[in-house]
């Protein structure tokens, strides 16, 4: 995927650029910046792990999640997942994180 990357910047005629990765693609933006420092200013990560074999496992809880989410309404989906990736103690002090979540995925998935 990077060897893909690097060949949409030659053809863009892009000698550096920023490069923002959400999941996958944050391994392949750390990969980018690792193989090809100089194509890379900045480097910003979202949602990502470093890739195997250095990343953490996912909790347990966690995959037991992601495995019952098919069978529940979308809307209960995505509050279990928001819910999820904050900590016990972020939701009690702050619930209202768990919904502006909710609602960052809805726009997110449903944007073009």
């Amino acid at each position: 995927m990077v060897r893909d990357v690097v060949a949409v910047l030659d053809d863009a005629g892009i000698a550096q650029t920023s490069v923002l990765g959400a999941g996958l693609g944050g391994i392949v933006a750390q990969e980018l910046a690792v193989l090809h420092p100089e194509r890379v200013s900045r480097l910003v990560l979202a949602c990502t792990t470093p890739g195997w074999p250095f990343a953490f496992p996912m909790p347990a809880a966690s995959a037991l999640l992601m495995g019952a989410l098919r069978n529940l309404p979308p809307e209960t989906a995505r509050r279990s997942l928001a819910e999820n990736a904050l900590s016990p103690q972020t939701l009690r002090e702050h619930p209202e994180l768990a919904s502006r979540l909710v609602w960052l995925t809805f726009w997110w998935c449903s944007w073009p």
